[in-house]
This record gives C-alpha cells, sequence and structure tokens, in this order.
C-alpha cells in the first residue's frame, strides 16, 4: 500500500472536488449512503498516513544512528498493516460507486474513470511486497517492494477525467499512453519499479525515506480534501447512515 499512498491522494481530492457540484436534496438515501462510504475512505486514508508517518520517522531514526538494521525491527512489526488493506479500500470504492451510479451517474462515471485498476492494481502492489525473513521469523531480512516514479507526484487525475470525457475512453486507451495504462488498464509498468531493502546500505534506506515523504504530502492533501468536504456537507446522521450495500462477493 506504501506505494500508492500519493494516487489515493489524488483520487481523494478527485471526490472532494467533484462532489461539490453534486446536489444529494432530492435523494437523501443517496447523500446517507454517500457520507458514510466517504467517511470510511477518509479513515482508511488517514490509518495509512499514520502508518507511513510512523514508518518514514523510525527510518529517519535508524538513518540518524548510521544502522539499517534498525529498520528491520519496524518492518517486522508493522509488516501486517502495509500489506493488508487492499481489500478495504476496493469495498469502500465500490460501495461509493454504487451510490453514485444510482443518483449521480457523470461522477460516478469520472470515478470510475480513473479508478478502474482499484481492486487489481492495490492487491497487484500488496502481493509485490515481500518479506524476508530470517529462519525464526525474528528479523526481516530484506524488503521488496514497488517504487513509485515521480511523476506520480505530478499526476492530476481531475484533468485526466476531463481528457477521458473530451477525447473518449477507448480511442486514447489503444494508444496505451501514460497514464491511461496505469488509470485506465492498470499496468504498473512505467509508474512502478522493482526495488529492494537489504538494511546494509544506509542509502537505500534514504530513498526510501524520501519517497514516502514526497509522497505522503499528496496524501495529506487529499485526506483534508476529503475532511473538508465531509465536514461542509454532512450531517452526524449522514454520517451514520447505516443503509449501505456492500457486496463483498465482487472481491472473491
Amino acid at each position: 500500500m506504501l506505494s500508492a499512498i500519493s494516487l489515493l491522494g489524488q483520487i481523494a481530492m478527485l471526490l472532494a472536488k467533484r462532489l461539490k457540484s453534486v446536489d444529494f436534496d432530492g435523494a437523501l438515501d443517496g447523500r446517507g449512503a454517500a457520507c458514510v462510504s466517504l467517511t470510511r475512505l477518509y479513515y482508511l486514508l488517514v490509518e495509512l498516513k499514520s502508518l507511513t508517518a510512523y514508518i518514514s520517522e523510525r527510518a529517519k531514526f535508524a538513518i540518524e544512528h548510521n544502522n539499517p538494521v534498525l529498520f528491520a525491527f519496524v518492518l517486522r512489526n508493522t509488516k501486517r498493516r502495509i500489506r493488508d488493506g487492499a481489500n478495504d479500500f476496493a469495498e469502500t470504492f465500490h460501495s461509493l460507486e454504487q451510490t453514485l451510479d444510482k443518483f449521480v451517474p457523470d461522477m460516478a462515471g469520472a470515478l470510475s474513470a480513473v479508478a478502474s485498476w482499484k481492486v487489481n492494481l492495490l492487491q497487484r502492489i500488496c502481493e509485490s511486497t515481500v518479506f524476508e525473513q530470517d529462519a525464526e521469523h525474528l528479523e526481516v531480512r530484506k524488503l521488496k517492494y514497488l517504487k513509485p516514479n515521480e511523476r506520480l507526484l505530478n499526476l492530476d487525475v481531475d484533468a485526466y477525467a476531463n481528457q477521458l470525457k473530451n477525447a473518449g475512453v477507448r480511442p486514447r486507451a489503444e494508444r496505451l499512453e501514460w497514464p491511461d495504462t496505469l488509470l485506465y488498464s492498470g499496468s504498473l509498468d512505467n509508474t512502478f519499479s522493482t526495488a529492494e531493502l537489504g538494511f546494509v546500505d544506509i542509502e537505500q534506506l534514504k530513498e526510501l525515506s524520501s519517497m514516502l515523504d514526497q509522497h505522503r504530502q499528496v496524501l495529506d492533501r487529499g485526506i483534508l480534501a476529503l475532511k473538508d468536504y465531509i465536514k461542509n456537507t454532512c450531517t452526524v446522521d449522514q454520517v451514520l447512515y447505516e443503509q449501505v450495500e456492500i457486496a463483498p462477493e465482487a472481491f472473491g
């Protein structure tokens, strides 16, 4: 999940921006379902932010002490949280799409255009994160992960959704251009590259720490935008709305 933090932040910003123009007043059930799904997404993003901040801080601690092995114990204690979460995000996006498709299909189309990868891509990123441990499984010896390309930091998914609407989805997708390959097709190519952290070279740890800090800034902006939208749009009753449709069988 750490490799996708800025991308998830961009999705949150898209939702917050586009939903400002949506009028749910004539569909109270739609507003309640949307508010509770957005709140679920907000807390998933906050948890991801908290995890990223903790890992980044402990990486800096190991760098300051010039001892990358210190970071190995951090990964041992956080590996479950790093690898889990893809299904939670996928279920929440699915719940939100169901509501939007029913009441505001234009918004559902925009979300689908930039997040058609949401199940497959997030799951593949998690599966690509490998923790090699010692025989007693007490210490992580090596971390293999996907390093996100820096151009993800400048990706404007809102502008991309507009381009798809104006140019048409299929012609762009058939050209296999970036970011279509990522957002429409869900391909990892040209967006992520394999990387390893062996807890020997301090420079490798610095690279991971820097990546987390850069991409977390985008996540922070997405969380803030989503928080402001929920605060200014939803009532407590709508945030605590109970009649939310969830279809877990859609995620295997």
